[in-house]
């Protein structure tokens, strides 16, 4: 983590090199392209025998969107992940200068992760590409309370802030949720969060195949928070840009959403992923 202007915390390091990334000194796997087209492909070609419609989600990183509060300067992102994949395919949502425009910031101060507003402004960007209103009348009130986020808690003494949180999963309902399994065993990847709302205006099942922005909480409206508040069923499945048609199958989705963090980009997915091979590895359901 990295200190930037007025108290900003920023992820610079990791596999996935997101400075890097935005001084043009990631090297990309000569294939990258290539990789990435292919999985595209699969998944729309597949989505499309499925009946299902398909949003491809690229989460932009902290870094860009927040930028100016980053002291050391980064470039205009075109020899990035995001960059790169953005010009090769412009169907694939990325909703950067929406979080930038958010006058309050769309981040967390002390975490990489989205604030309510930025989180509400992510759903607004899938509902336009679905061609609906995924946001509504939904205002950004809550609870208030105080936090280190996932790079605060790197301080000692922690950095922390005050957040608004909804804490509660507004009109949708927990039917599985399998993360503290997963987190025993030290792993993200495989974890399933099932949702319904039995007073959805759209009778439709969603799967979001996502990472921790898709991933939500009383105390983190992800995505998947958002979805469940006007579809009647979501299956979220933790697997960044995941695909797994059999799992669309299986649970009757009309809707899918492959998600991931930009800074994930720089490795292309698996063309595709078994959900419930994953899951049985570390306990099934909980």
């Amino acid at each position: 983590a990295q200190v930037g202007n007025e108290g900003w915390l920023f992820l610079v390091g990791g596999t996935n090199e997101i400075l890097s990334q935005y001084r043009g000194e990631f090297v990309f796997e000569d294939d990258w392209a290539d990789r990435w087209e292919s999985a595209l492909n699969l998944r729309r070609r597949e989505a499309d025998e499925l009946g299902a419609q398909l949003v491809v989600l690229l989460v932009p990183d902290k870094l860009p969107v927040m930028a100016h509060q980053f002291p050391d300067g980064i470039d205009d992102g075109r020899a990035s992940a995001a960059g790169r994949l953005t010009a090769m395919d412009p169907a694939v949502v990325f909703p950067l200068e929406a979080l930038r425009r958010l006058p309050d910031g769309a981040f967390l101060r002390t975490d990489t992760h989205l604030s309510l507003e930025g989180n509400m402004e992510l759903a607004r960007a899938v509902g336009e590409a679905l061609g609906m209103d995924l946001v509504g009348d939904f205002r950004p009130d809550g609870v208030s309370h105080l936090t280190a986020g996932d790079l605060g808690s790197k301080f000692d003494p922690q950095v922390v802030e005050q957040i608004t949180i909804r804490g509660d999963w507004g009109d949708a309902e927990v039917i599985e949720d399998n993360s503290a399994a997963f987190r025993a065993a030290g792993t993200h990847v495989g974890i399933r969060l099932h949702l319904r709302n039995t007073t959805a205006r759209d009778p439709r099942a969603v799967v979001l195949f996502g990472d921790s922005y898709g991933f939500s909480a009383p105390h983190y409206q992800g995505l998947a928070w958002f979805l469940g508040q006007v579809f009647a069923e979501v299956h979220f499945v933790w697997t960044p840009f995941g695909w797994d048609p059999d799992y669309v199958r299986k649970v009757g989705a009309e809707v899918v959403i492959c998600q991931g963090a930009e800074r994930f980009a720089a490795r292309p997915p698996e063309l595709r992923i078994d959900v419930d091979r994953i899951s049985d590895q570390v306990g099934g359901t909980a």
